[in-house]
């Protein structure tokens, strides 16, 4: 995701917003009130994260969700559906897609997962592929009219990945 699209949701965004402002207040009263040393560790501690949700809220990017290709930001299909779930469209009401699980033996331990997630994107028919490097699992969302879970894993196949399943 592009850190100028926003990927932290409205009522999210106030709740940073309000969060924060609380807990770079009370760190910054216990600070001034001239505690002990532990106390005054923790309060720039809350200050510090006080104001990392302030900038969150206020800017709505959050690089940890960036990172888990995780949104709040845009509803529901932002979120994944189990393994193997069918999803209905919400113009037509059809059950026009699916989803594919497919394990993946990484070689370089995940660094090639957002190559193979375009390549197989690229397919006709997918909508969408995320690779998990740490599951080494393939989650890929396609239309079955247009492309068999068999095609997906062959090209899993050719992109030069061992898979832990064959392509049938």
């Amino acid at each position: 995701m592009n850190k100028n699209q926003s990927n932290v949701g409205t009522l999210e965004r106030v709740t940073r917003i309000v969060g924060g402002a609380l807990a770079a207040g009370a760190g910054l009263y216990v600070l001034v009130s001239g505690s002990s040393l532990w106390l005054n560790a923790l309060a720039l501690a809350g200050i510090a994260l006080g104001l990392d949700f302030i900038y969150t809220g206020v800017t709505g990017y959050c690089p940890l969700y960036a990172k888990l290709r995780w949104s709040t930001a845009h509803g529901p299909s932002a979120r994944r559906e189990p393994a193997g779930a069918t999803r209905t469209d919400e113009t037509s009401g059809a059950h026009n897609s699916a989803r594919v699980v497919l394990p993946i033996l990484m070689a370089c331990a995940g660094g090639d997962a957002s190559t193979v997630e375009r390549l197989i994107g690229k397919l006709p028919g997918v909508l969408h592929a995320y690779v998990n490097p740490a599951t080494e699992n393939a989650y890929v969302d396609y239309d079955p009219e247009r492309v068999t879970s068999a095609a997906i894993a062959a090209k899993v196949l050719d992109l030069g990945y061992g898979t832990k399943v064959s392509a049938r």
